[in-house]
């Protein structure tokens, strides 16, 4: 249980898109332009310890005609034990159809006071059949640079690696991945 806990964001936006836009990476159907911008706090003290941890993020999303691009950061600081982490991530895609959307990425994890961090150079495509209520996604991620996925966590001590196809005790690796999200 928590003694207290605090949430905030705020988001803003740029040119005449509609909030319903922002909700994702896919272009504006008109072909438009439109700027997303976001951040966020998230505070909190564990009531049996006494123990704090803060997260922070801070987002931009871009989309113009059928471009669009995603740069996000996220912070967390925990005082038990005492660690931050810090992450990048950078998407950035284009439709060369309504339904197809190839895409590239980068990602960065880096933990204040471990050697090494995790880099990751990612390649893919989107395959909209209903938006994204039913979308294929398949793409090939390079994990280059850093530790082994599974030696660098989360404030939440899980390894970064759980779920994302990446083996924990590689250092460099390759992985090809493939989801079929449905949402209803």
């Amino acid at each position: 249980p928590v003694e207290y806990a605090f949430t905030a964001r705020g988001d803003g936006k740029l040119g005449g898109a509609a909030w319903a836009d922002a909700k994702d990476v896919r272009p504006l159907k008109d072909g438009g332009s439109a700027w997303f911008l976001g951040a966020a706090v998230h505070a909190e003290q564990r009531e049996a310890t006494g123990d704090a941890s803060l997260g922070w993020t801070a987002d931009v999303l871009s989309k113009h005609g059928h471009f669009t691009a995603l740069l996000a950061y996220i912070g967390g600081h925990d005082d038990s034990p005492d660690r931050t982490v810090h992450g990048l991530t950078a998407q950035a895609g284009y439709a060369v159809h309504p339904d197809w959307q190839p895409f590239v990425g980068y990602d960065l994890v880096v933990e204040d006071g471990v050697d090494g961090d995790l880099q990751a150079v990612t390649a893919g495509v989107n395959r909209f059949f209903k938006g994204h209520a039913a979308k294929l996604t398949a793409d090939v991620v390079w994990v280059f640079n850093g530790d082994a996925p599974g030696s660098i966590t989360g404030l939440n001590s899980a390894p970064l690696n759980t779920g994302i196809g990446l083996r924990s005790s590689a250092g460099e690796q390759v992985a090809a991945r493939a989801q079929f999200q449905l949402l209803f």
